[in-house]
């Protein structure tokens, strides 16, 4: 078996041969995926279709030369689902095409996605893997590591932007297998591995962005206190690569602990609390840090109303060359005001600090949303709202807001197949 170091140094995995890498792990994922499948029983097949128009007063959050645009967005997905009593697998196939429409030009931007996500359950253990390719076009300025913005697709944010107004294709890679071991009816021992990686297709010189991996590996141990609540400890090391920004390596460990409670049937919520130590070198400088991870997550959810909030402390990758700690705080409330009309609240706010000392990218970004959503049929959903962004880099006087309106028309069926 491979070393940890061996598995994290640049020789054996730099962004070059990601793509390949990310390529065989999917034919490896399709060619599982088929066996499953003349195996199952009944799979669910949802295929869905949203159009989307929207105007914006600052598409590009430019505090300087703001810019309004008409903005239609079509996107098509497929999700797939099997359930046994033993197993799961699901998945997603997406494609997206967004057109601006500004100073009299039209621009357009493309995006595609695929995720996989598979559980094994064994007499005393569960093995999981889940993983994620998504391909893209980058067309305009991005403020932190951590922004959902107008780019993104269902809920999956964009976490390497950088600082700057380019158009580049981007290819990005998540790959987690994970495994739990019961030890006894109280105890788990769990084990926990990530890769992530991203890199540009076209020129990228001048930009600020470079290409990235990071690879962690995370060991655990948990233990139930009643059938409602438990604690647990974690230990983890990460190493980060951008070889092109100065052949940047960042190393951190992380020892984390927690506690988790369902409170009630409609009530559950977690906290944990962890020390971390992060040491960088590149070709010019060197740094030690140290820093502490906090996770706090709350979730409500009735028949008709759904709460959840969440205050995270934590390190992300980024493709501007470093690591970010990154602040989110993050409210989504959901209301169904009568069977077929619902009302939707959906807040957050991000602060971004390198942790590298020789930088001074410091930003603040706040997202703000409300919506109203009509079930018209079962398969076809009306919905409008607004929505308000604020950009600000924290050592400049300037900042950029936008408003938004958007108005969307989606359609989605479900489909059991023998």
């Amino acid at each position: 078996m491979l070393a940890y170091s061996q598995l994290t140094s640049p020789g054996y995995m730099n962004l070059s041969n990601t793509r390949y890498l990310g390529a065989s792990c999917f034919i490896v994922v399709g060619a599982l995926l088929a066996s499953n499948l003349a195996k199952a029983e009944v799979w669910q097949v949802r295929p869905s279709v949203i159009l989307e128009e929207r105007y914006n007063d600052n598409f590009n959050l430019d505090s300087t030369s703001p810019i309004s645009s008409i903005e239609s967005l079509l996107r098509g997905s497929l999700a797939f689902s099997r359930l046994t009593e033993s197993s799961e697998v699901s998945g997603r196939l997406h494609a997206g095409v967004q057109s601006y429409y500004f100073s009299d030009e039209f621009h357009t931007s493309n995006n595609q996605y695929v995720t996989f996500y598979s559980l094994k359950k064994l007499e005393l253990s569960q093995w999981k893997f889940d993983s994620t390719f998504r391909r893209d076009s980058t067309t305009r300025s991005f403020n932190s590591t951590q922004d959902v913005t107008q780019d993104s697709v269902d809920g999956i944010a964009d976490v390497d932007e950088g600082f700057v107004s380019v158009e580049l294709k981007r290819n990005t890679f998540r790959l987690n297998p994970s495994g739990h071991y019961q030890v006894n009816e109280r105890s788990n021992l769990s084990v926990d591995y990530q890769f992530t990686g991203a890199f540009y297709e076209n020129n990228r010189q001048g930009t600020e962005l470079y290409d990235y991996d990071q690879h962690s590996l995370s060991l655990g141990y948990s233990r139930f206190l009643s059938e409602r609540e438990g604690v647990g400890t974690t230990a983890s090391f990460s190493r980060y690569n951008a070889a092109d920004n100065e052949n940047i390596t960042i190393d951190s460990q992380t020892l984390m602990a927690g506690y988790w409670n369902s409170f009630s049937e409609t009530t559950k919520g977690s906290i944990s609390l962890g020390l971390r130590r992060s040491v960088g070198e590149d070709d010019i400088s060197n740094f030690d840090q140290l820093g502490y991870i906090f996770r706090l997550k709350l979730k409500y959810k009735t028949e008709l109303n759904q709460i959840s909030g969440t205050i995270i402390h934590d390190l992300e990758p980024s493709g501007s060359g470093t690591l970010y700690e990154s602040t989110q705080l993050g409210l989504d409330v959901s209301r169904a005001i009568r069977p077929r009309l619902s009302v939707a609240l959906n807040s957050s706010v991000y602060t971004n600090d390198s942790i590298d000392s020789s930088s001074s990218d410091r930003w603040y970004y706040l997202s703000a949303s409300s919506s109203l959503n009509w079930q018209v049929t079962r398969w076809w959903i009306v919905g409008g709202g607004l929505m308000y962004r604020v950009r600000e880099r924290i050592e400049s006087p300037d900042d950029a807001d936008s408003k938004v309106i958007f108005l969307t028309l989606r359609y989605s069926k479900g489909i059991d197949i023998d």
